[in-house]
């Protein structure tokens, strides 16, 4: 009789440990999957062709005209998000915003707006006025955006940068309304554990990184290609943009594709690290779910399959891509000796030209 009690016994403890297992899978979680089953349109699985809008026709519209803003918010597919157009704001930048108010009820329920949804196209239907850009943190709904024109964008195309000829144009001003601030790139750093990365966000404060919000994971770099993912690049689609690749450590941020100009296209609403000329390997990303957060959620990304062009340009109103051949890069071989092994352990890596700082994340996993 007391071994059956003691058999109970153990049986009891593996249940509830199997019951709290299966409730601490659920925490540790945090993204909304199925979201895209209560968003009002069903996902767009095409490519998204939209006309470019320009300020003079924006300045026309009445306020409260309805708008869409085209994102992906699981998987690969773009979907369509309600809005509606509110004014022509004056900024610091050398062009104006357009101020916009979400009104998309499921995605307000997710969080409104996420990191990860900057370069998002938005305007009035078949249309693309501009990028959303800039967002309200702590804000509640109903969540205020405001979004850079697709003419500052399409300016950056041509836009002649210090790298290429070493005189630039007169740089417009920095200052922003202070209600408002950047909707940031997420910046995902794999092999590092989350109390480094908090000490490498303190060092890094009020430097050329604070257009990035930085997260680790384990897993994030380029993974196989989805099933259903499009050949083509269009409007809506979400890309990743790599300064570091490697066995162990990648460092890729996300952000979505405004518009697409033949091999080119514009991207994010809002500079990456601000650096004028670059060269640094893009991805095509899926997105994993929306994780919510108090201040201002944000996209869990991954970026599949090889690179399939360069950013060439990092300007205020957003980053400039060629796709093609992925760029050089700097071979970077990291060599650990164990203390109980005689053979030393290899990981190589890749870092960015122009961005020889990210050799620390190296050093810091």
């Amino acid at each position: 009789m007391k071994r059956i009690f003691v058999f109970l016994g153990i049986a009891l403890v593996i249940l509830l440990q199997l019951n709290c297992s299966s409730e601490q899978e659920k925490i540790n979680n945090p993204t909304l999957s199925g979201v895209t089953d209560d968003i009002n349109a069903a996902p767009l699985v095409e490519e998204v062709n939209l006309e470019s809008m320009y300020e003079d026709e924006v300045r026309k519209l009445a306020t409260k005209t309805p708008v869409q803003l085209i994102t992906v918010i699981e998987g690969t597919s773009k979907v369509i998000v309600e809005a509606e157009f509110r004014r022509v704001e004056s900024s610091g930048f050398g062009f104006p915003l357009y101020e916009c108010v979400l009104t998309d009820e499921a995605v307000q329920a997710m969080g409104g707006l996420a990191q990860g949804m900057s370069g998002s196209p938005v305007g009035p239907p078949g249309k693309v006025f501009g990028a959303l850009a800039y967002g309200e943190a702590w804000a509640a709904a109903p969540h205020r955006f405001w979004v850079t024109p697709i003419g500052a964008m399409e300016a950056t195309l041509e836009h002649t940068t210090f790298g290429e000829f070493l005189n630039p144009p007169a740089a417009p001003s920095a200052v922003v309304n202070p209600t408002y601030v950047q909707v940031k790139t997420p910046m995902t750093i794999t092999g590092i554990d989350n109390s480094r990365l908090e000490q490498l966000s303190s060092h890094l404060s009020g430097t050329r990184f604070d257009s990035v919000e930085f997260y680790s994971r384990i897993g994030g770099a380029p993974a196989a290609t989805p099933a259903n993912a499009s050949l083509n690049l269009s409007a809506g689609d979400m890309i990743g943009v790599a300064t570091v690749t490697g066995d162990v450590v990648n460092s890729i941020g996300t952000g979505t594709v405004t518009q697409v100009y033949g091999d080119k296209f514009v991207a994010f609403g809002h500079d990456m690290f601000l650096d004028g000329q670059v060269s640094l390997p893009v991805y095509r990303a899926v997105v994993d779910g929306i994780v919510a957060n108090t201040r201002i959620s944000y996209k869990s990304s991954t970026v599949y399959g090889n690179p399939i062009g360069t950013i060439t340009k990092d300007l205020r109103p957003g980053i400039v891509g060629e796709l093609g051949p992925a760029p050089s890069m700097i071979p970077v071989n990291v060599i650990y000796q164990p203390v109980n092994s005689p053979e030393p352990i290899r990981k190589r890596h890749k870092v960015a030209y122009g961005q020889e700082l990210s050799q620390l994340l190296l050093q810091l996993h």
